[in-house]
């Protein structure tokens, strides 16, 4: 069965939306006259998470393909025009106090008081997960592009951390190349 290509073009679309991307970048780069990448990973020292060979191989994979489909070719380090690296950092926040207060009074009938009420919020905590993706120039090393979004990558469903990641690597390389006028 053949998909239409307006279809996938429309699934595309809506599978990267909804990521907020920060990109920064070096705005005297010639990025026209990058052809070729490869991986570098400096290995985290505090986050034990972000040494999860899963998180690695999903961002890895969902990345080749995205730069592959951009016309960039994956070469040896030797070769490479730029280099691709990326940190990911996953951190519990615990969420301030929602303080609210209702008073709610009614009269009854039949000598009956009505009811009072007062309700107060609490606290909750959270997961903050960052991803971001880092291009080095391979000649002196000096960043020339970064992207970087927080959303919730991982779930208890491996399919659906599969999709999350998916999603989140392409709606940060979606930015790069950085075209004239879209810095953020």
């Amino acid at each position: 069965m053949k998909i239409p290509t307006a279809f996938m073009a429309l699934f595309l679309f809506y599978a990267c939306a909804g990521v907020n991307v920060k990109q920064d970048y070096d705005e005297d780069y010639p990025f026209s006259e990058l052809a070729s990448y490869a991986w570098v990973q400096t290995e985290p020292k505090n986050n034990e998470r972000a040494r999860d060979s899963l998180i690695k191989k999903r961002i890895h994979q969902y990345a080749n393909q995205f730069l592959a489909k951009k016309g960039f070719k994956q070469v040896g380090p030797a070769q490479a025009d730029f280099l691709v690296d990326y940190a990911y950092r996953s951190k519990d926040v615990i969420l301030p106090s929602t303080l609210g207060a209702g008073v709610g009074f009614g009269v009854g009938t039949r000598r009956q008081f009505g009811g009072l009420g007062l309700g107060f919020g609490g606290t909750g905590q959270r997961e903050i997960e960052t991803l971001v993706i880092d291009i080095v120039d391979a000649k002196d090393h000096s960043l020339i592009w970064t992207g970087r979004a927080q959303e919730n990558l991982r779930s208890s469903n491996p399919e659906k951390t599969d999709q999350n990641f998916n999603r989140v690597v392409r709606g940060i390389l979606e930015k790069f190349p950085p075209r004239e006028g879209n810095k953020d």
